[in-house]
């Protein structure tokens, strides 16, 4: 259902993106 919707794709990418820039900054 959300897999179909591209914007939900995006918003996992840029969750993903905020949970990788957290982490470099620890």
């Amino acid at each position: 259902m959300y897999a179909s919707k591209p914007d939900s794709v995006i918003t996992v990418m840029r969750s993903a993106h905020r949970d990788e820039s957290l982490t470099q900054k620890q």
